[in-house]
């Protein structure tokens, strides 16, 4: 439903927003000076570096007679090639130390050169961005931009709001009945239609996470046409930094994470993702990636690192940020197929991916019927940026730059977790006792401890977007129902019973159809799936190495000890199907909490209540 922001509340923010300073984010006058060679500024990322020896001679006197032995020493000067980018232009660089007479534009303060490389590596190393000022210069065969000033733009992960204007926001909030989330899904979202948990997880997506265990990892698989790298281009860029990897196949494992020269060790090519460390990125069609690249995003996705190796060297880069994955569903899938065939988009690492994943939606059409004419006037409107508009964009953009800083701001306030432990524990039981839980990450009877960490992170989340200094009830409430509703959806196109056998699409198949048939040999199995014998013993082999297969004399069998039944998934719907057990002893406290779709405010309370009843009690 939509709400409506009073005049005097959009007239404050505006006039906040006028006093912001304005950032240098750009490259585009350096590039264009490529030319000119005119003095200019601008702001990237650095994304590789070079260190070379200029050797040059002195020769002081006027003539040969003049000359003394002593100017024909050399004279050991450096010079430092960089690549800077700010994701749409990048120029080479460079800094050194040779005379005027060699390279115009140097550095002749020893301190100030080692100040500069200090800078350069920092960028490179933890993704911060550096502010140049130079010109363009001929070396050798090379045009480069000469810094004549650098540092870094130690600005560009801080807020321009200050204490006092987050507390006159947040009371303002308060006073028409709104929370900053609710504005944010109301005043962003001109241009992107979507349904309020989608909106929600993507404004989660939009913090910055300082720890490895502040990331937020977001899935979408949707149909062709759904307007998912629309959401990025209109809702997300331009509102908070966020790299894009797209092209599937063309995606390699060097632009992702990054790579050592083998012609010069010092030399490293820095990635996506070291580059955008503590913001975010988007991949797009990502069903389309090598078994190879999603091989490396586990790690990153988990550790919040990546390693190069090359030789002996072994070079940490930080991979600390936030991924939403956008994605389709196999080709040839369809509304009523097997949902093991919507499995296919994330490959052999299904498992793993879903794992890392703090959310993931998974459905076809992003928006229900009834909403198809407010969508198909989203995108006209898109198409038509005109003057008529101007008013309106205006106004995204006022709004925009404000909530930019503001999640900046909250993504740096600390929030107490241990204090409110007790009641998000709770809550988390009564979401492991969801069956939809139970049936993708108990299927096998391996709890998957992620979950945990995931959600205790959401309610944190949810509490620096509210501009809460605690984790409130309604934070906790707001971290249940969206990871419920990223279960349903999963529950809905996955086949649970597949996922939990923790195979590749093909392992499943010939494991499905061994299955089925009872028993069979390598060449009457390879038939029967239509590949070739090779690629079946293949399969045969991992499935046997797993234990969900045996082989007796030529034929090949299931075990049926070591496979998750049907009785197992009945069990386990039994198990998380009504009630949840407040504290560790049931009789203790006297009562159970039923599990409903959603956790009111009424069960927080009363979970608030019997904790503090059972804290006294041990008292």
């Amino acid at each position: 439903m939509s709400k409506t922001i009073p005049k005097r509340f959009r007239e404050w923010v505006s006039k906040q927003v006028t006093e912001f300073e304005e950032d240098i984010t750009s490259l585009e006058d350096a590039f264009l000076s490529t030319i000119s060679a005119e003095v200019c500024e601008g702001s990237g990322f650095v994304i590789k570096t070079s260190i070379s020896p200029i050797t040059v001679k002195k020769d002081s006197g006027k003539g040969k007679g003049n000359k003394n032995p002593q100017d024909d020493e050399p004279v050991d000067a450096v010079i430092i090639e960089f690549l800077l980018s700010d994701g749409k232009h990048t120029i080479p660089c460079a800094i050194h130390n040779a005379p005027e007479s060699t390279l115009a534009g140097g550095l002749n303060d020893t301190e100030a050169i080692k100040e500069a490389l200090t800078a350069i590596t920092t960028s490179q190393r933890e993704g911060n961005r550096v502010m140049v000022q130079g010109g363009f210069r001929n070396f050798k065969s090379k045009r480069l931009f000469i810094v004549e000033t650098l540092q870094l733009d130690l600005n560009n992960k801080r807020s321009k709001l200050t204490d006092k204007q987050v507390a006159t926001f947040l009371s303002k909030c308060q006073q028409t009945n709104m929370t900053p989330l609710d504005i944010m899904c109301e005043v962003l979202w001109k241009k992107f239609f979507a349904p309020d948990y989608i909106k929600k997880s993507i404004m989660l997506f939009c913090l910055n996470p300082l720890h490895k265990h502040e990331m937020i990892h977001v899935g979408l698989i949707t149909s062709h046409g759904e307007g998912k790298d629309t959401l990025i281009e209109k809702v997300v860029q331009p509102l908070v930094p966020c790299g894009v990897a797209s092209s599937g196949q063309m995606t390699t494992i060097p632009g992702m994470f990054g790579a050592m020269s083998s012609d010069d060790l010092s030399s490293v090519d820095v990635g996506l993702m070291p580059k955008m460390n503590h913001e975010r990125i988007a991949i797009s069609e990502f069903q389309l990636w090598k078994d190879t690249v999603f091989g490396e995003l586990l790690g990153a996705m988990a550790n919040g690192f990546v390693k190069l190796t090359k030789g002996k060297l072994d070079i940490t880069k930080p991979t600390c940020l936030n991924i939403h994955m956008l994605g389709n569903p196999p080709h040839h899938y369809e509304d009523g197929d097997s949902k093991r065939e919507m499995m296919e988009a994330f490959g052999r690492y299904t498992p793993q991916i879903v794992s890392r994943l703090t959310l993931i939606f998974t459905q076809l059409k992003l928006n229900p019927d009834d909403k198809t004419s407010a969508v198909e006037e989203i995108i006209v409107m898109n198409m038509e940026e005109g003057k008529k508009n101007k008013k309106a964009n205006d106004e995204l953009i006022m709004w925009q730059r404000f909530f930019r800083e503001y999640l900046r701001y909250m993504s740096h306030r600390e929030i107490p977790l241990m204090e409110s432990y007790g009641l998000i524990k709770s809550v988390y039981e009564s979401l492991k006792a969801k069956s939809e839980f139970q049936d993708i990450f108990h299927a096998r009877g391996m709890p998957d401890n992620r979950k945990w960490a995931e959600f205790v992170n959401l309610c944190r989340a949810f509490s620096r977007i509210h501009g809460h200094t605690e984790v409130h009830n309604e934070d906790i409430h707001e971290a249940y129902n969206l990871m419920l509703e990223s279960l349903r959806t999963l529950t809905q196109h996955f086949d649970i019973n597949d996922l939990g056998l923790d195979l590749s699409p093909m392992l499943q198949t010939v494991y499905r159809e061994l299955k089925t048939v009872g028993a069979a040999d390598t060449a009457t199995l390879a038939k029967i799936v239509k590949v070739k014998v090779t690629t079946v013993e293949s399969c045969l082999k991992i499935l046997m190495e797993k234990k969900y297969i045996q082989q007796i004399g030529s034929a090949w069998v299931v075990c049926k000890e070591e496979e998750p039944t049907e009785a197992h998934y009945v069990e386990a719907k039994i198990r998380g199907g009504g009630t949840i057990e407040v504290g560790d002893d049931e009789q203790k406290l006297g009562a159970t909490i039923e599990v409903s779709d959603e956790i009111s405010d009424e069960l927080l309370e009363e979970l608030e209540r019997h904790m503090k009843r059972d804290g006294d009690a041990d008292g």
